[in-house]
């Protein structure tokens, strides 16, 4: 597959974003032309984030079941301040 320039940098710094639950630089690197991504939109910001938590989250946990790691213990936020308008 091909990838954009700088795409690993931008999931890596969405991953950081998660991991922090930080709804401002989650969306500052969901809109960095780079990633590839269209139509992100600033008001559902706080959205992206529990949603890419939990599916974080789900991935960790199969891929714990796959290897019987189960050291994993990050869940998804309960709830999330959402400063951006």
């Amino acid at each position: 597959s091909h990838q954009l320039p700088g795409f690993q940098d931008d999931v890596g710094l969405i991953n950081e974003a998660l991991m922090r639950g930080d709804v401002q630089q989650l969306l500052s690197a969901l809109l960095l032309p780079s990633g590839g991504l269209e139509d992100v939109i600033p008001a559902n910001a706080c959205r992206y984030l529990m949603l890419l938590t939990s599916c974080r989250h789900d991935k960790a946990q199969v891929s714990a079941q796959v290897t019987g790691n189960q050291r994993f213990t990050e869940g998804s936020p309960s709830f999330c301040f959402c400063p951006i308008r």
